[in-house]
């Protein structure tokens, strides 16, 4: 929570006193207000208080972030407001026992449930509402996450969506595909009739393109009975502001962590873990306006994933981005590649192109604190790997094997 109000106070800080229309983009702004808001809805009062004060100030204004005074200083006072709440609740669940923390906020409750090995075995938490990524419940198994670079195979030899279905229950598989990146028409249902080409006798549309069709009770429903989720590709920011924060997107993560399989192509790919790229320019040498990055679904914090990698020059954005925190491990997935990640995180490459996989954990200098909007940053200890098809990568070792 705390690093994604960080987050959101750079771009408000950007657009406002910077004018800068790129990291200041009120776009990605709205983006991270959203998923602050999902994450406030798990905590105790008065944080999800705080987090919705958040949002109905981002509502009021959010695309006026360069102009509007009043707008920055509300929206900066919300933001505060919203930080102290939660480093009062960390410094809560802190203390020693259950008993140390205050009734007063509706904390006590919450600090018996989650200080470590305080939590009753089984306890829900608090709102039923799962976190960013959802966890497994013991003895749940995740499902696969399978981000694809763009322009997969779809007729002479399918062989990324083939795996993808076979995973899924083969002919007896029921797949949702959400087409809400997409702004042709025919996306969902072109895909729909690949899936059934392919012998799948269940795949439906969900036509969501509103936050109000991110609530609807039949999409809920679909979304609890299929095997898996394919995401179209489109615009990324089409997806992060249509499904973020919605009752689908936390049903979605939460379907993953007991076994749903997830897929999306191009912008389904970026929109997959919890760090998005949004868009960016081409080019070898990273710069830090060179990327910008928003909240995205949610489904893993271990990786940033970009996608039509090696076909338009995006390695330079890909190390940007990993430059601002270098935590994940950067995914570059070339047309009709894919990464088809499993629950022990030993990732696999499927398809006719490559994985640029870029490693940021032994950097041992980074120049990006430095650095103005348009210079180049320097970038001392990356490692990276290229891996093709039957090549794997253990995210959690950060082994690379060629595979056969």
């Amino acid at each position: 929570m705390l690093i994604k109000l960080g987050e959101l106070r750079e771009v408000l800080l950007h657009g406002h006193y910077d004018n800068d229309e790129v990291r200041g983009d009120p776009r990605s702004g709205w983006a991270h207000v959203l998923v602050i808001d999902d994450l406030g809805a798990s905590l105790a009062e008065p944080v999800p208080a705080s987090a919705d004060s958040l949002l109905a100030t981002g509502e009021d204004s959010r695309q006026r972030l360069g102009s509007d005074d009043d707008g920055a200083k509300r929206k900066s006072a919300a933001l505060d407001g919203l930080r102290r709440d939660v480093l009062t609740m960390l410094k809560l669940l802190d203390r020693g026992s259950p008993g140390d923390c205050p009734d007063s906020a509706g904390m006590l409750k919450w600090c018996a449930l989650w200080r470590p090995g305080l939590r009753p075995a089984g306890a829900a938490r608090p709102g039923g509402r799962p976190t960013v990524p959802s966890r497994p419940p013991e003895g749940a198994e995740r499902g696969y996450i399978i981000p694809i670079g763009g322009a997969e195979n779809k007729l002479h030899d399918p062989e990324i969506l083939a795996r993808f279905l076979e995973l899924c229950g083969g002919s007896e598989a029921r797949i949702a595909i959400i087409p809400t990146a997409s702004e042709l028409e025919d996306t969902g249902p072109h895909y729909r009739r690949l899936f059934r080409k392919l012998g799948v006798r269940k795949a439906e549309v969900l036509p969501i393109f509103t936050r109000e069709d991110g609530e609807s009770l039949d999409h809920l429903g679909l979304i609890e009975e299929v095997d898996g989720v394919f995401m179209t590709g489109g615009n990324q920011l089409r997806l992060s502001t249509t499904l973020g924060g919605t009752e689908i997107a936390r049903t979605i993560r939460r379907r993953n962590a007991l076994g749903m399989h997830v897929a999306g192509t191009s912008a389904g790919a970026a929109f997959l873990p919890e760090h998005m790229i949004a868009g960016g320019y081409e080019g070898t040498t990273p710069r830090p306006d060179m990327v910008t990055l928003a909240p995205g679904l949610g489904l893993t914090n271990h990786v940033i994933v970009d996608q039509h990698f090696r076909e338009r020059d995006r390695l330079g954005r890909l190390l940007t981005a990993l430059a601002y925190n270098p935590f994940a491990i950067g995914l570059g997935l070339d047309e009709d590649t894919a990464a088809f990640i499993p629950p022990d995180y030993k990732l696999e490459v499927v398809g006719s192109g490559g994985i640029t996989v870029v490693d940021p954990a032994e950097i041992a200098y980074s120049s990006m604190d430095k650095a103005h909007r348009r210079d180049p940053v320097s970038l001392i200890g990356v490692k990276l790997h290229i891996l093709v098809s039957g090549g794997c990568f253990d995210i959690a070792a950060r082994e690379a094997t060629a595979g056969g």
